[in-house]
């Protein structure tokens, strides 16, 4: 528990309490082998547990026999000897851009819209959208700094934590448009708290309910999804904001190591990895920029 986030030990906890458990709980450990594991595996394929789930599953149950092994309770591991169903690739969905100035052209004067901008605009998570505060936001010089985000556990509730990785912890670049409906924005936010008796502070979410209170990222999640269903748009979701604004960015030649570090994400592998089909897709150009050297000399 102490070396994994509380939202991710809550995940592991419904793993094992609804599924290893009742599944392969009373098998003696010593007398466990690799085909009660892949039996377990086919039963939850046919009960209707999707692919990746049940590579979820493999992961942890792989993690704890390997611990029980490094303990010398079991003389190998046999979840080791197991291959977890294959996943295939989930498409992105993602918004085309007109698409995207609709769904702006409707939020417009909606508590949502400068919310849904920023991250369309900004390729943020939603934790990392509820986490932010005035004081990681310079509008003078165009920039802000991912420095927290916000997470929901049953456990805890609402509850503050830095970026899961150093890199996750970066600085954006915000076009003007941005610039200026956040201008906008905290000038109605302020507004807002002076009516509730609410001091002005740096150290105050960017986004907040009426109350002045942080939102809860289910609700967002739940709230988008609700405005999304009445739009004559492709249904995507909260994080299908990333996807789309991600996406644009690589289709518009955008320098993958500058996405990558836009993303927040690791290492170029990953992004190319999550988008690189999108990069394939752009191939054929390449080979008319090695025309072009040719074309030239002629001329």
């Amino acid at each position: 528990k102490p070396s994994v986030r509380a939202r991710t030990f809550e995940g592991y906890q419904n793993i094992v309490r609804r599924h290893l458990i009742p599944g392969l709980g009373r098998m003696p450990l010593r007398a466990l082998t690799p085909m009660h594991i892949q039996s377990y595996y086919s039963d939850k394929a046919k009960s209707g547990l999707a692919n990746q789930t049940i590579v979820h599953h493999h992961r942890l149950l792989f993690q704890a026999l390997k611990h029980a092994h490094n303990a010398r309770q079991i003389e190998f591991n046999p979840a080791g000897a197991v291959r977890p169903p294959k996943v295939e690739r989930e498409e992105i969905v993602v918004l085309t851009r007109n698409e995207l100035l609709i769904l702006l052209s409707t939020l417009t004067g909606r508590r949502m819209h400068t919310m849904v901008l920023l991250a369309a605009c900004t390729g943020m998570r939603r934790s990392e959208v509820l986490g932010l505060r005035w004081s990681d936001v310079d509008l003078e010089t165009g920039h802000l700094t991912v420095n927290q985000q916000l997470e929901q556990t049953k456990e805890h509730g609402l509850r503050f934590e830095p970026p899961k990785t150093r890199s996750s912890r970066r600085r954006i670049t915000l076009p003007q448009t941005v610039i200026d409906a956040l201008r906008r924005w905290r000038v109605k936010q302020n507004e807002e708290h002076l009516r509730l008796g609410v001091g002005h502070d740096d150290k105050r979410l960017v986004f907040t309910r009426r109350d002045g209170e942080a939102y809860s990222p289910k609700a967002i999640t739940r709230r988008f999804d609700k405005i999304i269903r009445k739009i004559d748009i492709t249904r995507i979701t909260f994080h299908g904001l990333r996807h789309t604004h991600l996406t644009h960015l690589l289709r518009d030649n955008v320098n993958v190591k500058v996405v990558s570090a836009r993303a927040g994400h690791s290492s170029v592998a990953i992004t190319l990895d999550v988008y690189g089909h999108l990069i394939e897709g752009m191939e054929a150009t390449a080979a008319d920029a090695v025309e072009d050297w040719f074309a030239s000399r002629e001329r």
